[in-house]
């Protein structure tokens, strides 16, 4: 299985803002998991408030007591900053918020792989060298494992302004270094990840404002599923205002990337998402900033920069699994699940395949994967469905809904080709499509219960609706 299982949406989990290390579990959120998970990666921020909140997350049976700030202020939305950290046996992590200093949000995204990725119940510090790479040597932490990275926080919430701090794998030549915060310190380095060489050691470098001693803390390190892109693959666009499309590769289910403001200039608006997502995570960032996505089923992701200034680094993406091959020639998938199930596609599907779903019980069902040839998607549950579409439909597709249950179904995806898409719900159906469609497709809607309007749509030769009620 993969290093880490993204989960089909972003899961809100309802920050506690009090001063105090407050316990969080994520049981409820493990239903149908494909691994047996060792951590969790998250992402919080603040909105409104001052700019000094203390953050901090911890194993649920650690003792640790380190945190870092994340940065806000009543005029600026901060960019959504990411924490990756263990959970104990009882599937729980601890979470620290500053009260009095904003509104805190905290989101799940998905869960990292016991088999690829280990946190350790209490971290270890490392110290850092001002102004050149100075090495940290992690071998000792890891026992018999050979670590292929570490994941690691800054530990030093006090930083003057202007605090630059970078990273890399000894031996390589990056120097992407800068910034992490004006007056507030360390914010948004939460789950910083370095490759290791071949003796598990990395490099840190500091500037002179940032204090060297236990500058970092190890929480875990990843010894596999992983690849690693040293020095780091450039993504920088010279569009700015507008999502642009990011080639990650069709091998890869996530991405590790940097962004690098070199203006110096605060509160520049950046953001990343998976490719057709609605997910809009655009917000602010001084210089120097980590981010974690998600891919669509060809690879891809997306970005947004306000200002040409900030460059896009690639440092490293999580494998597909090597189980989950792409889907060719004549395939049928049908699943008529009658307990709860939850069920991912994250490759491409070719050739003359159909996907039938059926479920007698609650289903959740997210297909990533570009979907090209004849392909027949069926969907006639009886009981709740939740169904999401990620990736575009191309060549010959059929999309038949008639369910007798709630249905909520959004295609994130452009469709191009020949497709027909019909729908004829008996019971109540929500139908989100949020992408572009073009080429030779039918939308025929034919509701006999309630069902949602479709908005928004971007026709490119809009089709005639013929409803029969609502």
């Amino acid at each position: 299985m993969a290093a880490i299982e993204f989960l089909s949406s972003p899961q809100d989990l309802s920050a506690i803002e009090d001063s105090s290390w407050n316990s969080y579990d994520v049981t409820s959120h493990m239903t149908g998991l494909g691994i047996t998970p060792s951590g969790v990666l998250l992402r919080y921020r603040y909105t409104g408030g001052t700019s000094a909140n203390e953050v901090g997350f911890r194993r649920g049976d650690s003792t640790d007591d380190y945190r870092f700030r994340s940065y806000s202020t009543s005029s600026v939305d901060h960019a959504w900053q990411f924490a990756a950290i263990g959970i104990d046996t009882d599937d729980q992590f601890d979470a620290y918020f500053q009260s009095g200093a904003g509104t805190p949000h905290l989101e799940l995204l998905g869960f990292f792989n016991e088999d690829d990725v280990v946190f350790f119940q209490n971290a270890t510090a490392y110290n850092a060298t001002n102004g050149s790479y100075g090495d940290v040597d992690i071998s000792s932490a890891t026992g018999a494992d050979t670590a292929v990275a570490a994941i690691f926080q800054w530990d030093n919430p006090r930083a003057t302004a202007g605090t630059d701090v970078g990273w890399r794998a000894k031996g390589s030549t990056d120097d992407i270094y800068g910034a992490v915060g004006s007056s507030d310190g360390t914010e948004g380095l939460g789950a910083c990840i370095s490759k290791c060489d071949g003796s598990e050691v990395f490099q840190l470098k500091v500037s002179s404002s940032f204090a060297t001693s236990n500058a970092i803390k190890l929480v875990g390190y990843i010894k596999s599923g992983v690849t690693f892109f040293d020095p780091a693959t450039d993504k920088a666009t010279a569009t700015t205002a507008s999502w642009v499309s990011v080639t990650v590769g069709a091998d890869y289910i996530g991405a590790y990337f940097e962004f690098d403001n070199s203006s110096g200039t605060n509160n520049i608006t950046v953001g990343i998402s998976e490719d057709g997502s609605a997910d809009d995570t655009k917000g602010d960032i001084r210089e120097h900033s980590v981010w974690f996505v998600e891919l669509d089923g060809s690879g891809n992701c997306e970005q947004y920069i306000e200002a040409a200034t900030s460059d896009l680094h690639l440092r490293m993406a999580f494998d597909a699994d090597a189980t989950d091959p792409a889907i060719t020639g004549d395939v049928d998938i049908v699943m008529s699940p009658t307990a709860t199930l939850v069920h991912n596609i994250h490759r491409t599907i070719t050739g003359d395949t159909d996907i039938v779903m059926s479920p007698t019980a609650t289903m959740t069902y997210n297909l990533n994967a570009a979907i090209s040839g004849t392909t027949d998607v069926v969907i006639s549950p009886t009981a709740t469905m939740t169904y999401n579409l990620n990736a575009s439909i191309s060549g010959t597709t059929d999309i038949v809904l008639s369910p007798t249950a709630t249905l909520d179904y959004t295609l994130n995806a452009a469709i191009s080709g020949t497709t027909d898409i019909v729908i004829a719900p008996t019971a109540t159906l929500v139908h989100n499509i949020n992408r572009a469609i073009t080429g030779d497709t039918d939308i025929v809607i034919v509701p006999t219960a309630t069902m949602s309007p479709l908005d928004p749509l971007i026709w490119s030769d809009p089709p005639a609706l013929a409803p029969s009620s609502n």
